[in-house]
């Protein structure tokens, strides 16, 4: 599907999709959820491998344009998707807006099925390299625990594997209170509620990125297609986060992770936890490097240049050591 059949809001041409940007869908049998994704390569020579973008929470793939941009210039092919109950994927049925999860799991599951039936029928016999953002770089480690030969090199921006204000309460703690929750998972978390276009200030004054052109990304496509705007989560997702970061921080099941990998974490992150990430680190093969870089707010790929080309050509290294 062309992007040109889609509302396009205004912003910079490198915002917006690669020429020979492709969109499609695929219905996971084993979850019930349905994937939307996009892909791209250099138009005038072959690529050399493929780069999978993991997003964040109530991310989507029009976010990341010019990330797939800048390593399409690099000689490598891009594939973008959207989490199911986010972006155009599938989204809860009660309230589109809600972020809801059926275990982070399942989220490896659509990866695995995405990659094996629609992303080496497209790219045979060319190497993956997984680079991810947040909640998506959780979901990464999850993947390399359960399929350790699939990425030959991952990146990660400020994975998640605490939440700030919430740090200080154990896992074991939320767990147990999320779980007297069941009933309640769908609904949101406290003080959330469907988006809005005061909830993020779209300046680079706010929590997500000083860069005030890659800030307001979010809104303008969510004022442009109203179908791709998130809300908060669910305290069901809230659950199933807690549920896997206490299963990453079991170091046998980090010790089974053999891919090398690079972690970008932004030292004026208000969102998640960075100190949760360095303390995993020692876990992860000898290959893992990390650099904390202050004054960087979360969302490193959208950030001011500095920051954002210190995530990139750091990952870039990474895959070609």
């Amino acid at each position: 599907m062309s992007e040109t059949s889609l509302t396009i809001p205004d912003l910079k041409e490198r915002f917006l999709a690669p020429e020979g940007w492709t969109t499609a869908e695929i219905s996971i049998k084993e979850t019930g959820h349905h994937i939307h994704y996009g892909y791209g390569s250099p138009i005038r020579k072959d690529p050399k491998g493929v780069i999978i973008l993991l997003q964040g929470l109530q991310e989507f793939t029009e976010k990341y344009y010019e990330t797939a941009q800048f390593f399409i210039t690099q000689g490598f092919a891009v594939v973008l998707f959207d989490w199911h109950y986010q972006g155009r994927s599938g989204r809860l049925k009660s309230n589109p807006h809600k972020r809801h999860s059926d275990g982070f799991d399942k989220d490896v599951t659509d990866l695995k099925t995405l990659i094996d039936n629609c992303i080496k029928p497209l790219y045979p016999d060319l190497p993956l390299y997984a680079l991810s953002h947040s909640t998506g770089g959780n979901i990464a480690l999850r993947y390399m625990i359960e399929y350790p030969d699939d990425f030959k090199a991952a990146g990660f921006s400020a994975p998640l594997m605490g939440i700030n204000g919430l740090h200080l309460i154990p896992d074991f703690i939320m767990i147990g209170l999320l779980t007297v929750l069941k009933p309640f998972h769908k609904f949101y978390v406290p003080f959330g509620k469907n988006w809005e276009e005061t909830a993020r200030k779209s300046d680079g004054t706010d929590k997500f990125s000083s860069d005030p052109f890659r800030d307001a990304i979010t809104n303008k496509w969510y004022l442009a297609d109203p179908s791709l705007q998130g809300g908060a989560p669910t305290l069901g997702w809230l659950y199933h986060a807690y549920k896997s970061m206490a299963f990453l921080k079991k170091t046998y099941h980090l010790g089974k992770i053999k891919t090398p990998c690079f972690f970008a974490l932004a030292g004026h992150d208000t969102i998640v936890h960075s100190q949760a990430v360095r303390d995993i680190i020692p876990a992860l093969p000898a290959t893992t490097s990390f650099i904390l870089m202050e004054g960087c707010k979360h969302e490193i790929l959208h950030e001011l240049d500095p920051f954002r080309d210190a995530l990139l050509y750091g990952f870039l290294k990474k895959i070609e050591w």
